[in-house]
């Protein structure tokens, strides 16, 4: 199942009262996104998301198969893997992902066809001049 692409602007953050103000240079978020290497990642399946955020605050932007955590071995699935990704200069992304068939992909699928939770997008930059 895949989420049919999904439009939004990185400056939005979707929310009134929560969530994280950005401040993005939005044309050099869209030479990053629409660069080769970033299309590389896309064609060949390699953009991967989680379910929730915690596998990232704990094992990084870009986490493994998983690690050690508090002592124990923890293994992470990815629960969607993005298939389409595009910027333009003015901060617009259109992404589109498929939900894997792991048991956090069917979980995310899931609530995703409920319209429950929400979509986050993984971005790590540099700060820049404030």
């Amino acid at each position: 199942m895949k989420t049919g692409i999904i439009t939004y602007n990185v400056r939005d953050r979707g929310r009134q009262f929560r969530g994280q103000s950005r401040n993005f240079d939005s044309a050099a978020l869209a030479q990053v996104v629409n660069s080769p290497e970033t299309q590389e990642r896309v064609r060949k399946r390699d953009m991967h998301g989680f379910f929730g955020h915690w596998p990232r605050v704990v094992f990084g932007m870009t986490p493994g198969e998983g690690g050690i955590y508090k002592g124990k071995q923890i293994t992470l699935e990815p629960a969607l893997v993005t298939t389409l990704l595009e910027a333009d200069g003015d901060g617009n992304i259109r992404h589109e992902a498929e939900f894997l068939n792991t048991a956090p992909g069917r979980t995310a699928a899931r609530m995703f066809g409920s319209k429950a939770g929400g979509f986050s997008s993984a971005i790590q930059c540099r700060d820049y001049a404030g």
